[in-house]
């Protein structure tokens, strides 16, 4: 390349360097909240879930969120810190004429501001559904083509390409490496996140295999006699309807949660049915032992729904559950529940109180006695049991089937 090379101003440039360096640490997030909600044990929202609309753990339960069986978030991390790889080497190699690294720095930016671009019109065409922190990597990403464009505009680096790509077989094998590392550097990450949660790909498809078997021969039930909280697709609308029974100082039903929720908010025809199950012999017949403090927690969402808030304290008491756990007196705590939630305090203690209130928790607990429940959480599929139905590649596989 014979024409000069822009000199950019050394803040814009810089600019672009952190615009990327933010971008990295946006996708390393995203990438470890996917795997911690696919095979760990997130035990609270992910601090980009703001509301139903703005739902970054949703995005990521979508089928959309993964390429090739690796996630887009995965492969936006590889593929941010290559770019900044060959944006700081361009830098500090600087050249008055066109170098063919600083055009291959702009031709990558333009990449993944064309990936932004396509998997934000994923999310407002086909899911409705917004990843705050998906948000904040695509204008990243404009930022750092803004930036690193500078040196080599959009033109420039979109001329001579076919010439280009046969340089990088003879001349220009550095930045090959580079760009055959993003492939290469997302398959090698995902299947360190695997391993780190002991999940290999085959061992993973065994299990679903498995546990999809077991589930199409269990015994089919019936859950529509015992109210409970409800969640997306009507009944008539609903294909898949997944029914939880659960215990509030449960951990694994902690970790369940936000799977469950992210799963039923980015499928627009599964229903979850969520069913208090306290492991406490107060409102449970199975349990020998009475500590009263579970059958409270359970009431509390009985009583909450009421005023349709049943599911903001069924959050709230998962996102407490340790300050409810640790606590000697449950009324203190329900009582700092309810003002920050702005629930009526006549009508709360009324119906706490109210035999009607125990006689609701018991029929779900006894249903769930019914239908072999034997510890918290159990997850049914429509009517029949599912094992491992709070890990979402499980969900999802039955979700296929169906």
């Amino acid at each position: 390349m014979t024409k000069n090379a822009k000199t950019p101003h050394s803040l814009v440039y810089t600019l672009g360097l952190l615009a990327t360096l933010l971008a990295t640490a946006t996708h390393a997030y995203l990438a470890y909240r996917h795997f911690e909600l696919s095979f760990g044990q997130p035990g609270a929202d992910s601090l980009c879930n703001l509301n139903q609309t703005f739902n970054c753990d949703t995005v990521t339960a979508s089928s959309y969120s993964r390429l090739l069986g690796i996630p887009l978030a995965l492969w936006g991390l590889v593929t941010n810190i290559i770019l900044l790889i060959m944006a700081f080497s361009a830098k500090i190699s600087w050249k008055e004429e066109f170098s063919p690294l600083q055009v291959w720095t702009t031709r990558l930016s333009l990449v993944v501001v064309l990936a932004s671009i396509a998997m934000g019109l994923i999310s407002f065409t086909q899911m409705s559904v917004y990843c705050p922190f998906c948000i904040v990597a695509y204008i990243l990403s404009f930022i750092s083509l803004w930036s690193f464009s500078t040196v080599a505009s959009i033109p420039i680096a979109l001329s001579n390409l076919a010439e280009d790509i046969k340089e990088l077989f003879t001349q220009n094998k550095m930045i090959l490496t580079l760009l055959i590392a993003i492939p290469i550097g997302a398959w090698l990450f995902n299947g360190i996140f695997h391993s780190q949660y002991k999940t290999s790909t085959s061992e993973l498809k065994k299990f679903i295999r498995f546990q999809v078997q077991d589930w199409q021969a269990a015994k089919t039930h019936s859950f529509k006699e015992v109210s409970g909280l409800t969640l997306g697709a009507s009944t008539e609308n609903a294909k898949m309807t997944i029914v939880e029974f659960a215990d509030f100082l449960c951990g694994h039903c902690k970790a369940a949660w936000p799977k469950l929720h992210a799963f039923t908010k980015s499928h627009k025809d599964v229903r979850l049915k969520f069913l208090n199950y306290p492991l406490d012999g107060a409102c449970n017949s199975a349990i020998k032992s009475s500590v009263a403090i579970r059958c409270q927690l359970a009431k509390a969402t009985h009583c909450a729904e009421k005023e349709n808030k049943g599911w903001e304290v069924h959050d709230y008491i998962f996102t407490h559950s340790e300050k409810f756990y640790a606590s000697t007196t449950t009324e203190e705590s329900l009582s700092q529940m309810i003002q920050e939630l702005k629930i009526a305090k006549p009508g709360w203690d009324q119906c706490m109180n109210s035999e009607e209130t125990q006689k609701a928790i018991v029929r779900q607990t006894d249903l769930g006695n019914q239908v072999g429940v034997k510890g918290t959480p159990t997850i049914f599929v429509n009517g029949k049991k599912l094992i491992g139905g709070q890990t979402l590649p499980v969900l999802e596989a039955v979700y296929q089937k169906l």
